[in-house]
């Protein structure tokens, strides 16, 4: 099914307009952009959502650079780039330890 919704742009009442004309689905593959994730669990609260890694991948990059200089800016863009190589749960598994590794050796840097 194809649906449009006219908006000014993505506010929740947009989102949820665009939801009305549309059955829940199973899932939903986000960009996650402005008001969706509220409009999700409100409008159908039983559809999984992903993240779209393609949209993750470039906000990595906007944040990182393609050639971030510190190493903790490296590493984690290589955690994000190795979103493409999960095709398990255990692949799934290792990379979440792997960003868990991530935060535990560079977590405080995000909060200076």
């Amino acid at each position: 099914m194809i649906a449009w919704q006219w908006c000014a742009g993505e506010t929740t009442a947009a989102w949820q307009a665009l939801f009305e004309q549309v059955p829940e689905p199973e899932v939903v593959v986000t960009d996650g952009g402005s008001g969706i994730r509220s409009t999700l669990a409100n409008a159908w609260p039983s559809a999984a959502v992903q993240r779209c890694i393609f949209h993750l991948q470039m906000n990595v990059t906007r944040e990182l650079t393609r050639r971030p200089r510190l190493k903790a800016g490296r590493a984690l863009r290589r955690i994000a780039r190795a979103l493409t190589d999960i095709h398990s749960i255990d692949d799934a598994i290792a990379w979440r330890l792997t960003l868990e590794a991530w935060w535990q050796q560079y977590g405080h840097l995000t909060r200076e």
